[in-house]
């Protein structure tokens, strides 16, 4: 199967490790982070899924001096 689907690997966009399928992953959550979720009443999962939704697609959006500051400020 994954000779398979490796056929069209020069077809792809882009790699399959990023790639739009949702990928599961164990996280240790801190205590605040849990009590702040508790007070609001909310699922780490839906902050957690708001944040990287958020992060992914803020990128379309930002003005070209957002994108260098952005890239200065991570280097």
């Amino acid at each position: 199967m994954k000779n398979k689907k490796r056929l069209f690997h020069k077809y792809e966009e882009m790699h399959e490790d990023y790639s739009t399928r949702n990928r599961k992953y164990n996280l240790s959550l801190p205590a605040n982070f849990r009590m702040l979720c508790a007070l609001i009443e909310t699922r780490p999962e839906k902050i957690l899924g708001d944040f990287m939704w958020n992060v992914s697609y803020m990128i379309t959006k930002a003005t070209e001096e957002q994108r260098q500051a952005a890239v200065a400020t991570s280097c």
